[in-house]
């Protein structure tokens, strides 16, 4: 089952996500691919989601030819490796300071020669009989891992994270990055822009791709596009179902009043 995100980004090219917090339903997946979404960002970080639920999501991506990427909870390798067993294509791993951390996820969530994970699920190669080192030939080939830079920390390991083999992704955490350097987050400000610019050179030193996220404004998106991020999660089920009921809800307020109602 080919990683179309993974592929995209090997290429060059831009790939667009959608990212599950609230959603239960299985019905999204194929919405999200019907509206040509390159991949979709299960996150089990920020949400209540069930590793079962998540599980059935990375299923239905198999079918519908869209790729499943979960960020995990933390330090929790036992669920990454559940859910790769479980078909999903992709990781993202919070909180990654240091190059030893991404060292250790790589050992965690890769199976070998590049890391440690006993591979036992099968829905990646579709259950073929394959011989032990082609199952994970094919396996490393078509999981993506990205590891989280959201400390001032991290950014100053930088270079020796990028450096890591067997990582694809380096994702900056905007929000809890700007905390931790204590600024506002603004996608404007100097010390962030001079943290992008220096993540996204370790990157093209070491061949990896770029997410530089947490912010959703689709002016900041276009920055972080000039600047050199290509692995882009658009919006999300929460945002979009929350503006949606307010854009609505203003719409109907405009047109009450306009027909002499009273919505106080």
């Amino acid at each position: 089952m080919k990683n179309i995100t993974k592929d995209r980004l090997k290429a060059g090219k831009l790939a667009f996500g959608f990212q599950l917090r609230s959603s239960r339903s299985i019905e999204v997946v194929r919405m999200a691919a019907q509206s040509n979404f390159h991949f979709l960002h299960i996150d089990l970080e920020h949400s209540t989601m069930s590793i079962e639920m998540a599980a059935q999501f990375c299923t239905a991506c198999l079918g519908e030819g869209i790729t499943s990427i979960v960020r995990v909870p933390g330090d929790s390798p036992e669920t990454g490796a559940r859910l790769l067993d479980s078909g999903a294509q992709g990781l993202i791993i919070p909180h990654v300071h240091t190059a030893d951390q991404a060292r250790a996820a790589v050992e965690n969530y890769r199976v070998p020669p590049l890391g440690k994970r006993a591979e036992g699920g099968g829905s990646l190669i579709g259950w073929q009989p394959l011989p032990k080192a082609e199952i994970f030939r094919r396996v490393n080939e078509n999981t993506l891992l990205a590891v989280m830079a959201e400390s001032a920390e991290a950014i100053d390991n930088i270079d020796e994270i990028a450096a890591v083999e067997g990582v694809d992704v380096i994702v900056v955490g905007s929000n809890d990055l700007a905390a931790d350097m204590g600024i506002p987050v603004d996608g404007e400000h100097p010390r962030l822009i001079a943290a992008y610019k220096k993540v996204v050179a370790a990157a093209n030193r070491h061949g990896k791709a770029v997410r530089l996220g947490g912010i959703y404004d689709p002016q900041f998106l276009q920055r972080t596009i000039e600047l050199g991020s290509r692995f882009i999660t658009v919006t999300g089920d929460t945002r979009l179902l929350v503006n949606g009921m307010r854009s609505s809800l203003a719409e109907v307020h405009k047109r009450a009043i306009a027909a002499g109602g009273d919505i106080e």
